[in-house]
């Protein structure tokens, strides 16, 4: 069966979005993501734009009104930043990873049609522990995404569109007037012909309206003296009022979901601003140090270290780990999580103070409480960190040695002060 106009430019206007995909799902990332240039895709776009003109005899700028090549073109804009990011990205990793095609191919077992968009989310979720190519690759899918619905539903305008549907009416009018005059000038016009003809301008009328599903207005009795064109037309109305309406159905479905999800997100924000002022009470000394198994599960892999905080310890993964998106940190209960993370922190110098550092976001939020710590919790700090010092001096290695000085910076950093070896090394490597 013959492809409609839509169709035709679908698939020439698809082809670096299913090369991509044919390239993912063989586990040639880097070959997928060379495919998704903005050159590529807004090249196919032009290619395919020039199929429909050639398919329906009209010149390239009648199609453009349907097709509006300045929005795609600053769509792919900007997308290329993100795809140049996640090519840049995916060879640094490359680079280090052997491992990491022999997975890749495996999130292809299920044999479905390759689709870019999907194919990157994969990858983007199989890389997720590798932030600096998953946020590229998960962007990059949702920005593909979008481009192939604008495609989708590009076709289904340029099939239910009356621009080119008139342009082909007047093609075949002009052809039928031709045959039409060679028989008016022997026959003359009968009755019956004005009656016909009167029935097909209606016809005509009721093709060519913007909305598709016009076309059911019209009775059997009516399409029985259509010509062939307005024939096609009608079927191809009727096709056109279908896809329309399923596109509103999905269109609406999507907003549907996407409103859930938003809903459940506010929901959920509203559920952990909660839980963040109850564990604020706790730690500001106002309840009991204990929280509900219901509002522990809201903080997720967090739950154990606010545990923690509440009784005034950590662990030494506590003081590794990145704090920046802790859930309550930068809220309302910031400077009570501070408070309490800095007196813990000193509090706990003998788990990880030997032989751990404070990451960047543990060291400033143990910064911003540290006007919590006590004398004797500053001069315990000072201890235990000082013997650090000591036996990164003794060791006589660069690289314990620079541990030692960054662990001395964190007690300057907390306003306790450094004894001898802490000064000492200080004094050497951050004269």
């Amino acid at each position: 069966m013959a492809r409609s106009v839509g169709e035709q430019f679908l698939h020439v206007a698809m082809s670096p979005l299913a090369m991509a995909g044919g390239s993912f799902r063989r586990g040639d990332v880097a070959q997928g993501l060379a495919e998704l240039t903005a050159e590529s895709l807004v090249g196919s776009v032009d290619r395919a734009i020039e199929a429909v003109a050639g398919a329906v005899g009209l010149p390239r700028g009648e199609v453009e009104r349907v097709v509006p090549m300045a929005e795609l073109r600053k769509k792919a804009a900007r997308m290329a930043p993100i795809q140049a990011a996640s090519v840049a990205q995916w060879e640094r990793h490359m680079a280090h990873a052997s491992s990491l095609l022999e997975a890749i191919a495996k999130l292809t077992a299920d044999g479905r049609p390759p689709e870019a968009g999907l194919c990157l989310m994969r990858i983007a979720t199989k890389m997720r522990l590798e932030r600096d190519l998953a946020a590229p690759l998960r962007e990059l899918a949702g920005l593909v995404d979008a481009w192939q619905e604008t495609l989708i539903d590009l076709r289904t305008r340029l099939d239910a569109g009356k621009e080119l549907e008139r342009a082909r009416l007047r093609r075949e009018r002009t052809r039928l007037a031709l045959i039409g005059a060679a028989i008016v000038g022997f026959l003359g016009i009968a009755a019956a012909g004005g009656w016909v003809a009167r029935t097909r301008e209606q016809l005509e009328d009721v093709l060519t309206r913007p909305n598709p599903c016009e076309v059911e207005l019209l009775t059997e009795d009516q399409l029985r003296f259509a010509n062939d064109l307005q024939r096609e037309m009608a079927r191809s109305r009727k096709s056109a009022c279908a896809a329309m309406r399923e596109s509103v159905r999905q269109r609406e479905e999507r907003e549907r979901v996407e409103r859930e999800r938003r809903e459940q997100e506010e929901a959920t924000k509203r559920a952990k601003a909660s839980a963040c002022d109850e564990l604020t009470k706790r730690l500001d000394g106002t309840g009991d140090r204990t929280l509900a198994a219901q509002t522990l599960a809201l903080f997720d892999r967090d739950a154990s270290l606010h545990e923690r905080l509440l009784r005034g310890t950590l662990e030494a993964e506590d003081v590794t780990r990145d704090l920046s998106k802790l859930t309550c940190v930068g809220g309302k209960g910031d400077a009570a999580i501070a408070s309490a993370y800095a007196k813990a922190l000193a509090a706990s110098v003998e788990t990880w103070g030997p032989r751990a550092l404070p990451s960047r976001s543990a060291r400033d939020l143990a910064i911003r409480g540290k006007s919590a710590l006590t004398h004797n919790a500053r001069e315990e700090l000072t201890r235990v960190i000082d013997k650090r010092a000591l036996d990164a001096i003794m060791s006589g290695r660069l690289g314990v040695i620079e541990d030692a000085v960054q662990a001395c910076e964190v007690v300057q950093a907390l306003e306790a002060q450094p004894r001898v070896y802490c000064r000492a090394i200080l004094k050497r490597y951050r004269p």
